[in-house]
């Protein structure tokens, strides 16, 4: 069987939302920069931490001159971290059931492309009841643009052995990521994105909830067989 190189992503994937790390972005603002904002003046959702600091900074460019987006990059790990040790991120069980399952599978291998520097994702697994003993994969240090912590986090998965890469993730820009690298795209709807969105950026596979280790395998070899099929003719 040709080994399964899965790529997690983690918000809205195996972890639900804590307010924690907003309520850090928020403080940062406000002590760096001097100014309040609200979460939702932010295209968040699927983003990556730095990307998210920019974004704040650009709503208030008249800091610009005594605040840079990696130096509130620099104090988000250290405060949301802080956090989330009194606000954990809820686990998402369907999601943590199959990582645990493809963790336990000779043919399957865990990694991950996310957004999170590897120190606040670590502190979101963790603060989940999520043991993960060695993160791997795509972080935000890689970026800061998603499609090239998909390369970072594909190069380490491909390195370790041959396989096929499937991305796991909940909103378009997690297919656009898996597109970046030529690879399958599972799409769980139980993230913040809205799944007409998400099924408009067409995915190779859309779940309610993410089945048992046996159906996704099963779903991906029919994908696979019907690719084989359509190269052929």
């Amino acid at each position: 069987m040709q080994a399964i190189h899965f790529l997690w992503d983690i918000d809205g994937t195996l972890v639900g939302r804590s307010e924690g790390p907003i309520e850090a972005w928020k403080e940062l603002a406000e002590r760096m920069l001097g100014s309040r904002f609200e979460w939702d003046q932010l295209d968040a959702g699927g983003s990556t931490d730095p990307l998210i600091a920019a974004g704040i900074c650009d709503l208030f460019p008249e800091a610009a001159d005594y605040c840079t987006a990696e130096q509130i990059c620099a104090a988000y790990r250290e405060l949301a971290c802080r956090n989330l040790r009194t606000q954990p991120c809820p686990p998402l069980p369907a999601s943590q059931a199959l990582f645990r399952e493809a963790a336990s599978s000779p043919f399957c291998s865990n990694f991950f492309l996310t957004g999170n520097f590897r120190q606040v994702a670590a502190s979101k697994l963790l603060g989940s009841g999520l043991s993960v003993s060695e993160l791997t994969g795509g972080f935000a240090e890689h970026g800061p643009a998603r499609a090239r912590i998909a390369r970072h986090a594909a190069a380490e998965a491909l390195t370790l052995r041959p396989g096929r890469l499937v991305v796991v993730g909940d909103t378009p820009r997690d297919v656009a990521a898996a597109r970046a690298i030529d690879a399958v795209a599972v799409i769980v709807g139980n993230g913040q994105a809205k799944p007409e969105a998400v099924q408009a950026a067409t995915p190779d596979l859309f779940y309610p909830a993410l089945p048992g280790l046996d159906d996704l395998l099963a779903d991906l070899d029919r994908i696979r067989r019907a690719q084989a099929t359509s190269a052929v003719s």
